[in-house]
């Protein structure tokens, strides 16, 4: 196994939430979505990009760990990124591409803000 003790500790939970799915799905369902909700996506199943299925407003919020609105905001508003705003795209279907969706959630959580300077 490679990598560092976070990466080695991740995958042996991995392992282990995969058994537990095998015998009883119920508790490992419940135990991805509370880790989830704590932050700790890395827990909880990603979308099938490979099948074409679109999310819905609520599962992409779910994937970034927010509030559907929030979702809503990045379709409409977006964020500032290097000088441009940067979207989500909202299908004409209302959906969104899951692969779109996972790669904005990575944008936003390798976003750190800059402090505001004292004479702003």
């Amino acid at each position: 196994m490679d990598g560092t003790q976070l990466d080695k500790a991740r995958a042996i939970a991995r392992w282990l939430h995969h058994a537990l799915a095998q015998n009883d799905p119920e508790w490992a369902a419940k135990i991805a979505k509370a880790a989830h909700h704590a932050g700790e996506t890395w827990l909880a199943p990603t979308p099938d990009t490979a099948t074409g299925a679109r999310l819905t407003r609520n599962e992409v919020a779910e994937l970034g760990n927010v509030q559907a609105a929030a979702v809503s905001q990045w379709s409409s508003r977006g964020i500032q990124r290097d000088g441009r705003t940067v979207r989500l795209t909202r299908g004409a279907d209302g959906r969104y591409d899951p692969q779109e969706a996972l790669d904005f959630i990575a944008l936003l959580r390798t976003h750190i803000p800059s402090p505001r300077r004292a004479s702003e």
